[in-house]
């Protein structure tokens, strides 16, 4: 029987992969909407927040020498089931000799591998948040590509309307949808009534955030090659432009399953009270005359409230 291959810890490519599962970046922002959970059971069952849970009123009078009453609501419940999640690429011991000065070579494969499952993880959740089958659509008044006439604040105060019971803090749109709203003429007149020098077109996140009377706007730029493969990579959206959603997101990488948010990322850490929720190892393959290296995590994406609890879907291109 051939021997296992000795596997070598490298938290030195770990490090960036943790930090964009737990905090995101400019390009992949899976991570902000939906917020790693780490949990030292693979799979479980967890309490799914609801409105009665949230806003139930009682008899709270208490008698002399009675007791207090009591609250006798119940969660709905869910499982999660993470998934064992990994990507290998191979570093040619000639490549590495041949061009090893000119460039690290094993990082390079060590954002490769990492990029597959972050990728990954972005496409799911863009997929379970931007989705009519999880949360009602509501169509916007005009459609958001009409710059001329589209008012997108009238379709997102519709949504802080609707979301009285847990209050919205963001709003995730796609790159395309950004892009729009910097050359929409309502956008542009409001936002000139606190800063008259904005030009068109070169509005940013922190003015979209001001204009929509949210804390953060997060924009999806991520792309993925949805091309089949053996044929010319296509670059496609992984977040759609047909959607925008106004949502409760939360507040990072905590244990706190009952946050009030609209997702949250389950990862597997194996040990109790571990943060590491994903690893990077790197093995000699004899056989290919390579070092492999290996990027790896285990996780299950979930919404975390009923129905349309924390989140408003809005399909911008309305009824056209």
């Amino acid at each position: 029987m051939p021997q296992k291959p000795t596997t070598t810890p490298r938290p030195d490519l770990q490090r960036s992969f943790q930090q964009i599962l737990t905090t995101g970046t400019d390009e992949f922002i899976a991570s902000i909407v939906s917020p790693a959970l780490p949990v030292s059971k693979k799979g479980d069952t967890y309490g799914i927040l609801n409105a009665e849970a949230l806003l139930s009123m009682g008899d709270d009078r208490k008698a002399p020498r009675g007791k207090s009453a009591r609250g006798d609501w119940e969660l709905d419940t869910d499982t999660y089931a993470c998934v064992n999640r990994s990507w290998e690429e191979p570093v040619d011991e000639d490549e590495m000799d041949e061009y090893g000065t000119a460039f690290d070579m094993e990082r390079i494969a060590g954002d490769r591998a990492a990029g597959v499952i972050v990728r990954g993880h972005e496409y799911r959740v863009a997929r379970q948040i931007m989705n009519e089958n999880n949360f009602t659509r509501h169509a916007a008044g005009t459609a958001w590509a009409t710059v001329d006439s589209a008012d997108p604040l009238v379709d997102v105060n519709a949504g802080k309307t609707a979301m009285r019971i847990i209050k919205p803090n963001a709003l995730i749109m796609s790159y395309g949808t950004f892009l729009n709203l910097g050359i929409t003429d309502a956008v542009i007149d409001r936002i000139k009534g606190i800063d008259p020098n904005v030009k068109r077109g070169e509005i940013n996140k922190v003015q979209l955030a001001a204009y929509f009377g949210v804390e953060r706007v997060l924009v999806g730029t991520a792309v993925y090659n949805s091309a089949p493969k053996g044929q010319a990579a296509v670059a496609a959206d992984i977040w759609p432009n047909s959607h925008v959603m106004l949502c409760r997101i939360g507040s990072g990488m905590n244990r706190d399953k009952l946050e009030p948010c609209i997702a949250r990322t389950f990862f597997w850490t194996k040990v109790v009270g571990s943060k590491q929720i994903c690893s990077m190892s790197s093995y000699t393959e004899n056989d290919s005359e390579a070092t492999i290296i290996k990027a790896k995590s285990s996780m299950d994406e979930k919404l975390m409230c009923d129905s349309d609890l924390a989140g408003y879907l809005i399909d911008i291109e309305g009824d056209e």
